[in-house]
């Protein structure tokens, strides 16, 4: 028996959210579990995979950093997250109470999102949409650049595949866990 799809609102913007979801962008209830990563508590050049178990989220193939492209910076102090290896993804491995995934993006090209179950079988695969021009190019840059929302209802899910073929990086993950208590 084929398990039902991941239902997926993905969306390309500029500039990247910095707040939590809300019910106008995601339609969440804004009463509900939404708790954010504390990327802030990386340090710069830290690999990321264990970090935020507690909160039953963990990565592979992922690298805290504060980008020294202006392309890929929210602001100059702020820690990101990006693939640790050249031309490859990331990995995000989820715990059961993980609901829904609310994560932002800064890429040069689109993003292939691949939800998979615990046995490893593709339940959804997400593309984002073409991407937009920016609104204000930097000084020099010929290719454009666009912020990613991407918010997945993750109930099935045990693995996400995060790739594309060019560099990304991942400004914010936000995570909704069923049943847990509001975080204020």
């Amino acid at each position: 028996m084929q398990p039902p799809a991941i239902e997926t609102i993905a969306t390309s913007s500029v500039p990247v959210r910095s707040s939590s979801p809300t019910v106008s962008d995601t339609g969440a209830d804004s009463t509900s579990n939404w708790q954010c990563l504390p990327l802030h508590k990386l340090t710069n050049f830290e690999l990321v995979d264990h970090q935020f178990a507690s909160l039953q989220v963990g990565f592979e193939s992922a690298i805290a950093l504060r980008p020294s492209n202006p392309r890929f910076q929210i602001d100059e102090s702020s820690l990101i997250l990006m693939a640790f290896y050249h031309k490859a993804g990331i990995k995000i491995h989820l715990g059961q109470a993980v609901a829904a995934i609310d994560m932002g993006f800064i890429s040069v090209e689109p993003l292939v999102i691949s939800a998979l179950d615990a046995d490893g079988h593709c339940l959804s695969i997400i593309k984002t949409a073409e991407l937009p021009a920016s609104p204000k190019p930097l000084p020099g840059e010929t290719t454009q650049r666009c912020s990613q929302d991407v918010m997945l209802d993750t109930h099935g899910a045990k693995t996400l595949r995060i790739d594309s073929v060019a560099p990304f990086v991942l400004t914010r993950f936000w995570i909704n866990q069923a049943g847990a208590a509001t975080v204020a």
